[in-house]
């Protein structure tokens, strides 16, 4: 199998390019049938330590028990319930930041 180097720099150089892109939470809209992702950095990024999250939002409104964690394949997960966003964290670190909207379910 013969590889093209010319490729292979171009994927190194396109890989460089993401790992030097600033941390920012995606919004994911679909309002109309059209999906848009938004950027907004002030929610908590992936890979932020619980403890961060605590310290930058405060106690969340809700914290939802853990599931999961019985093997490795089956991290332990867990979501956290702030006003207007929530964090699910996979272990103790932050996995996705989710902005509620109108269509977002809200637990009662």
């Amino acid at each position: 199998m013969r590889v093209r180097i010319g490729s292979s720099l171009t994927l190194l150089a396109l890989l460089g390019l993401f790992a030097a892109t600033p941390l920012g939470a995606e919004i994911l809209r679909a309002e109309t049938g059209d999906l848009t992702v938004l950027s907004k950095p002030s929610l908590p990024t992936r890979g932020e330590p619980q403890q961060s999250v605590l310290a930058r939002y405060g106690e969340p409104l809700g914290r939802y028990a853990t599931v999961g964690g019985e093997s490795r394949w089956q991290p332990p997960i867990t979501r956290w319930d702030y006003a207007d966003f929530s964090v699910i964290f996979e272990g103790t670190f932050a996995l996705h930041s989710v902005l509620h909207g109108p269509v977002t379910p809200q637990s009662q």
